[in-house]
């Protein structure tokens, strides 16, 4: 199933698994005590996937044991977002 196709039709609509993804970081945050934006933690997610983030890239960041924190998590993202911005002005330039 391409979720990008899905979403294209309905700005509103993302897929499911991104709610998965906020979960399981809500959940390795929450349960060890650590600070969680419940509605930052979902826009973050969402803004990468629409900006090109893979959701596999996007689970595996949060579940990765390197991520013990919500700003662990925040800047591993942002990495990804600016990765693939810089991926495009490579292809750009080429």
């Amino acid at each position: 199933m391409d979720y990008k196709q899905i979403a294209k039709g309905d700005p509103t609509r993302v897929p499911i698994r991104l709610y998965y993804i906020r979960g399981i970081i809500r959940n390795r945050l929450v349960e060890n005590g650590y600070y969680y934006p419940d509605k930052g933690a979902l826009h973050l997610i969402i803004d990468a996937w629409r900006n090109g983030v893979s959701i596999e890239l996007l689970e595996s960041l949060a579940k990765s044991i390197d991520v013990r924190t919500w700003t662990n998590f925040r800047d591993a993202v942002y990495e990804a977002m600016d990765d693939i911005c810089d991926d495009e002005d490579v292809k750009g330039q080429q």
